[in-house]
C-alpha cells in the first residue's frame, strides 16, 4: 500500500513539475520564440521536415505551440527522449531551469566523441563536365582531435539522371533530400579528384559553446527527410539555418532572399562577420595542367611518353640531361595524371608498375608538391550577381536596332564577373525587347540554355555539349520561330591565353512548319585574367528550307567594373554581305 502511495506521489510531482514548466514556457513566449521555429524548421507556420517521427506531438509539424508543450512532458516523463533532442534541451534547460536527471546518452556521446573544434564552409565549383552544377555547391568541414567531417546537404538524385531532368524536378521539388555525415576526406575525394572541381574554404569564427549547439541539433535532424528545391530549398538555404542554430540571438536564416544559390550562403556569412580566413584547394586535373603549363614542347613531349608507357623509367630517372627541377615537374604531373586517369577510367595494367615507380621516385626525392597547397585569399572569388540586365544597340545597313534585354538565372562562362573561370553556363530566361524602325518586338526569348564547355589537350579529351531553348529570329523574313538545338564539339588548349574550338550543331526551327538546322563552327579563343575575352568564330549553317549562311563574328567582353561588362559584335554574314554590329552594357546584380 506504502509503494502505491509513493508511486501516486511521484506522478502526482511529475505532474506538477509538468504544469509549472508548461505554463512558464508559455508565459514567457517559447512557443513563439524565433530560436524555437529554428529547431523545428518552421517555415511559413510549417516544418520542412517531411519526415512525421521528427515530432513528439501528432501536429507538431504545423504547431509549435503544441510541440513545445508535448517536449516538455516527454522529456520529465521519459528523460532519455532528451538523448534524441538534445538541442532542444540544451535551450528549454537554459530557459526554464529543468535539470532532468538520469540520462545516458550512449550514442550521442559516441557522436560526440572527436571533439568538434572548427567549422568551415567550402563551396565547390561547377564540375568541368555538368552545367547544371555551374551555380556551385556548399558543405561543412568540421574538425575535430581525430578526424576532419563533412556535413552535406543534397537531393537524393538517381544515377543517370540528365541535366534538364534535374533542373526541372529539382524547381519542382521532386527530390528527397537530406544529410550525410562522413569523413572529410571522402567529400575530397569526391570533388576535388572525382568531379575535379576546386574547393574554397571560409573559416567561421564559432566559440565551443556555438559549435556544440550547432552539432547537438544536426545530431537531431541528420536522418530526417526534407524537400529539395533547386532555388529555395538546396545546400546553401539549409546550411544557413544550421549555422544560425549556433547562437541563440542570431537570425540570419531570415535573411534568405526568395531565391538562394549556394555562394549565397557565403555573401550572407560574410556580411554578418562569421568568416575569419579563405583559402582554395585546386583539382587535381587543374594542378596537373598548372604543371604542365610550366614545362617546354620538348618538356611536354617526354611528359607524353613516360605516361603513356614509351619511355623507360630508369633511363628518365638516370637522364643527365634533365635537371632535377624538370625531373620533379614531370614526375609529380605523371603521378597527378595516373590519379585522374584512374578516375576517369580504370587504369590498364601495364600502366600499373609505371605509376608505382613514379610514387617510389616521388618519395625517394622528397619531392615538395607546391600544386597541392592551400592558396590564401583575400576575398571571396565567386560573385552572387545572378541576374543580368542589358541594353546597347545593333547597326545594320538597312536598320539600326535598340536592344534592352533582361536574363533571370545566369551564369556564363563569358560573364567575368568571377575572378575563377567557368567551364560552363546556365541560364534560364533571358529576354529581350528591340525597338526597329519606333517598333518595339521582341527580339528574342532564350527559355533554356546549358553549356559544358571543358577544355581538351593532348593529355585529356572531353566533348562540348550544348542545349538551347527559345524564340529567335533567323533568316531574313524577319520572323520569330521557336527553336530547340543540341550541338556538340572540342575545345582544345593552345595556350594559357589561346584556345580552339570545334563544333557541330543540329536544331528544329518551327514556324508554321518545321525547318532543320545543320551547323559547323570553329572559333579561337583568347581571354586574359577573366577580365577580357575575344572569340573570333567561322559558322557554316545549312537549313532544310534552302538557306545557307556563311557567318564570320569576333566577338569581345571586357569587365569594367566588378558588376559591368561591354559586349562588341561584329558579325558578317556572306549571305547578304552585311556587316552587322552590336555593342551591349551589361550589368550584374
Amino acid at each position: 500500500m506504502k509503494s502505491i502511495i509513493f508511486l501516486l506521489f511521484i506522478v502526482v510531482v511529475l505532474k506538477a513539475d509538468q504544469l509549472e514548466s508548461i505554463n512558464q514556457a508559455l508565459k514567457i513566449g517559447l512557443d513563439k520564440d524565433s530560436y524555437w521555429l529554428k529547431l523545428l524548421h518552421f517555415e511559413n507556420k510549417k516544418s520542412t521536415i517531411i519526415d512525421k517521427s521528427f515530432f513528439l506531438s501528432s501536429d507538431g509539424d504545423i504547431d509549435a505551440k503544441s510541440e513545445l508543450i508535448q517536449t516538455i512532458k516527454i522529456f520529465q516523463s521519459k528523460p532519455t527522449t532528451i538523448c534524441r533532442y538534445p538541442a532542444r534541451y540544451r535551450w528549454l534547460n537554459k530557459r526554464l531551469n529543468l535539470n532532468i536527471k538520469n540520462q545516458n546518452c550512449i550514442e550521442l556521446k559516441k557522436f560526440l566523441k572527436p571533439n568538434f573544434k572548427k567549422v568551415k564552409v567550402i563551396f565547390t565549383s561547377e564540375r568541368y563536365d555538368s552545367p547544371a552544377s555551374i551555380f556551385g555547391h556548399t558543405m561543412m568541414k568540421i574538425e575535430s582531435d581525430e578526424i576532419p567531417y563533412a556535413i552535406n546537404y543534397a537531393a537524393k538524385i538517381p544515377d543517370k539522371t540528365d541535366s534538364i531532368s534535374y533542373i526541372y524536378k529539382g524547381l519542382r521539388g521532386k527530390f528527397e533530400s537530406g544529410y550525410s555525415f562522413t569523413p572529410f576526406s571522402l567529400k575530397d575525394y569526391e570533388y576535388r579528384l572525382g568531379e575535379f572541381r576546386d574547393l574554397i574554404e571560409f573559416s567561421l569564427n564559432l566559440t565551443s559553446d556555438e559549435i556544440n549547439n550547432m552539432m547537438l541539433h544536426f545530431y537531431e535532424i541528420k536522418d530526417y527527410k526534407e524537400d529539395y528545391y533547386f532555388l529555395s530549398h538546396n545546400c546553401g538555404s539549409e546550411l544557413i539555418k544550421l549555422i544560425d542554430i549556433a547562437k541563440y540571438d542570431s537570425d540570419i536564416s531570415t535573411k534568405l532572399q526568395k531565391i538562394v544559390i549556394p555562394i549565397d550562403t557565403i555573401y550572407l556569412l560574410e556580411k554578418h562577420n562569421y568568416i575569419s580566413s579563405i583559402l582554395k584547394e585546386e583539382s587535381k586535373l587543374k594542378q596537373f595542367y598548372k604543371i604542365v603549363s610550366e614545362l617546354n614542347g620538348d618538356e611536354k613531349k617526354l611528359l607524353f611518353k613516360i605516361i603513356n608507357n614509351k619511355y623507360p623509367i630508369y633511363k628518365f630517372s638516370n637522364s643527365k640531361d634533365i635537371t632535377d627541377d624538370i625531373k620533379d615537374k614531370i614526375i609529380l604531373a605523371s603521378v597527378k595524371y595516373f590519379e585522374i586517369h584512374s578516375i576517369k577510367n580504370s587504369l590498364k595494367k601495364r600502366f600499373i608498375y609505371p605509376y608505382m615507380k613514379l610514387i617510389d621516385l616521388e618519395i625517394k626525392r622528397g619531392i615538395e608538391d607546391i600544386s597541392d597547397s592551400k592558396i590564401v585569399l583575400d576575398k571571396n572569388p565567386i560573385s552572387n550577381r545572378f541576374h543580368k540586365l542589358y541594353g546597347g544597340v545593333k547597326y545594320a545597313k538597312d536598320s539600326t536596332q535598340t536592344i534592352l534585354g533582361y536574363r533571370y538565372l545566369y551564369r556564363d562562362r563569358l560573364d567575368l564577373i568571377d575572378s575563377m573561370k567557368k567551364n560552363g553556363s546556365v541560364e534560364l530566361f533571358d529576354i529581350a525587347m528591340r525597338d526597329k524602325k519606333n517598333q518595339i518586338s521582341l527580339d528574342h526569348l532564350t527559355l533554356l540554355n546549358l553549356e559544358a564547355i571543358p577544355i581538351s589537350n593532348s593529355f585529356f579529351k572531353e566533348s562540348i555539349n550544348k542545349i538551347k531553348v527559345g524564340v529567335k529570329r533567323v533568316f531574313l523574313d524577319d520572323k520569330l520561330y521557336g527553336y530547340f538545338d543540341y550541338g556538340l564539339g572540342y575545345k582544345y588548349s593552345l595556350n594559357s591565353y589561346f584556345n580552339y574550338q570545334i563544333f557541330v550543331k543540329g536544331g528544329i526551327y518551327y514556324n508554321h512548319k518545321d525547318i532543320y538546322l545543320a551547323s559547323a563552327q570553329s572559333t579561337l579563343e583568347y581571354s586574359y585574367k577573366n577580365r577580357y575575352v575575344s572569340e573570333f568564330r567561322v559558322e557554316l549553317n545549312s537549313y532544310t528550307n534552302g538557306v545557307y549562311e556563311d557567318i564570320v563574328t569576333l566577338d569581345n567582353y571586357l569587365k569594367i567594373k566588378k558588376d559591368t561588362t561591354v559586349n562588341l559584335c561584329l558579325n558578317y554574314k556572306n549571305q547578304v554581305d552585311d556587316l552587322e554590329m552590336m555593342l551591349l552594357l551589361n550589368y550584374f546584380f
